[in-house]
C-alpha cells in the first residue's frame, strides 16, 4: 500500500474507530504492561487495543512462566481489549522472524491502525530512521555484517557495529533488548508495506535484566526470578529436558530447523553424549556468536519440529480471550481466520493451514503435560479450552 493508498486508509480509519495493536509476551504480565496498555491508547486515541501474545513458548527461548489463557486473564484485566494468540512458529523465533510475524499477524487483521511498542529510547524518529536504513541498504549491509560475524560476534552484535559505525546510527539504540524489537516492527512494516503506523512508549522502572524487585513497574526477568525463590508454580527450559534430548537424539539433520546453523549442529552434536538437562547443554553450547538465548530457542525448534518460513504469512489467529464491548471488531477481519472453536473451526482449514496449527496445539499439550506432571493438576487440553470472555 502507497501514498494515496495509504492516506485514504488512515483518513478513513480515523473518521471511525482506531484500534492500536501491542506485540507481546507478559512473561508473567505487570504493572509495566498495564501502563505501557494504558499510555497507547492516550498517545494514539484509539478506541481499543489488541494484544498479540506468545503463547505457551517465548522469544527468549523458554516456555512462559504462566500459561497463555492465565496471561490472557491478567491482560484483559490490565486493560487489553481483546488478546490474540502469535503462532509458535514466530513466537519463538529471532526477533526479527517474532517482530515479522506479529506486524503480518496484526495488518491481516484489516481494522488495527496502529501499533505501539515500549522502549529504552521512547522516541520513534529515530526507529523509523534505523529501520529506513536496513530497509534500503539491505544487501551493502548484509555484507558488511557477514564480515563482522568472521570476528567472532553474534549477528546482533555485528549489525550494532555496521549501522553506529558506518551510518553514525545510536549504539544505545541498538544494544537493549526493547530498542532491538523497536527497530524490526519498524523494518517489518518497511518490509510489508504494512499500513500500520508506528509509535514508542518510553519504558519506566526497572531495566530489562534487571532481577532484583523494585517498587515500581519490576522487571519481568525479576517477577519470574521472584516465583523461582518464592517456589511460585511455574515452568522452566529444564523441565522439558527430557523431551528436549529424545528429539536432539531422533534429529538426523539439525540444519533443518529455523535458527540451527551448521556450526551450531555440529556443537550441539558434539555435546550430545554427555546430555544431562537443557541449561548444561545450553551452557556448553553459547559461545559470542551463538548467544544463549538463540540455542535455548533452537532446542525447543527442534523439539517442536519448527522449520523456516518460507514467506511470512498469518493464514489464521487463535483468540484467547476478549471483553464484551470489542466483540465487534471480529467481524471486520479481512486476510485471516480467527479460530474461536478449534474443533469446529479447524475442520474449514485446508491441510497446509492445519499443518501450521497442529504446532500450536501441540506446543500448548506438551506445556500442559508438563505443567501436569510437575504440579499433579488435571489442565484442560487446548480442544477442551475456550476463549476469555470478560463481560
Amino acid at each position: 500500500m502507497h501514498g494515496d493508498a495509504v492516506h485514504t486508509y488512515y483518513h478513513a480509519r480515523r473518521n471511525s474507530v482506531r484500534v492500536t495493536g501491542i506485540i507481546c509476551e507478559f512473561n508473567p504480565f505487570h504493572d509495566g504492561h498495564k501502563y505501557l496498555i494504558e499510555q497507547a491508547k492516550e498517545l494514539t486515541g484509539s478506541d481499543y487495543t489488541v494484544c498479540l501474545m506468545s503463547g505457551d513458548f517465548v522469544q527468549r527461548g523458554e516456555p512462559a512462566a504462566l500459561d497463555k489463557y492465565t496471561r490472557t486473564k491478567q491482560a484483559l484485566e490490565g486493560g487489553a481489549d481483546l488478546v490474540l494468540e502469535l503462532p509458535v512458529r514466530y513466537a519463538l523465533s529471532s526477533a526479527g522472524d517474532f517482530a515479522a510475524g506479529g506486524v503480518c499477524a496484526l495488518s491481516a487483521l484489516g481494522f488495527v491502525t496502529d501499533l505501539c511498542f515500549g522502549s529504552e529510547w521512547g522516541e520513534i524518529r529515530l526507529f523509523e530512521k534505523t529501520a529506513q536504513v536496513l530497509h534500503q541498504d539491505q544487501d551493502a549491509l548484509a555484507d558488511a555484517i557477514r564480515k563482522k560475524q568472521k570476528t567472532g560476534v553474534s549477528f546482533a552484535a555485528a549489525r550494532e557495529q555496521v549501522l553506529s559505525q558506518q551510518y553514525d546510527l545510536s549504539p544505545s539504540l541498538l544494544s537493549q533488548p526493547n530498542n532491538t524489537l523497536g527497530v524490526e516492527y519498524c523494518l517489518a512494516i518497511l518490509n510489508q508495506d504494512s499500513p500500520l503506523q508506528p509509535h514508542t512508549i518510553k519504558r519506566q522502572g526497572a531495566g530489562y535484566h534487571e532481577q532484583t524487585l523494585s517498587e515500581n513497574f519490576p522487571s519481568a526477568t525479576a517477577l519470574r526470578h521472584n516465583m523461582a525463590a518464592e517456589n511460585v508454580p511455574h515452568l522452566t527450559l529444564d523441565d522439558f529436558s527430557d523431551m528436549i534430548g529424545a528429539s536432539l537424539l531422533k534429529s538426523r539433520d539439525l540444519t533443518r530447523y529455523k535458527d540451527i546453523s551448521p556450526d551450531l549442529a555440529g556443537r550441539i552434536h558434539r555435546e550430545l553424549s554427555t546430555y544431562y538437562q537443557a541449561s548444561d547443554l545450553v551452557a556448553r553450547c553459547q559461545t559470542r556468536i551463538f548467544t544463549e538465548s538463540r540455542v535455548r530457542r533452537c532446542l525447543l525448534q527442534c523439539l517442536l519440529d519448527l522449520t523456516p518460513e518460507i514467506n511470512v504469512s498469518i493464514p489464521y489467529l487463535r483468540l484467547l480471550g476478549m471483553k464484551k464491548t470489542a466483540s465487534h471488531l471480529l467481524k471486520q477481519v479481512t486476510d485471516c481466520r480467527i479460530i474461536t472453536r478449534l474443533a469446529a473451526d479447524e475442520k474449514l482449514l485446508t491441510e497446509d493451514v492445519l499443518a501450521l496449527l497442529r504446532q500450536d496445539i501441540l506446543a500448548s499439550d506438551l506445556y500442559r503435560m508438563i505443567w501436569n506432571r510437575k504440579y499433579g493438576g488435571m489442565e484442560r487440553n487446548e480442544y477442551q479450552n475456550s476463549p476469555l470472555l470478560q463481560v
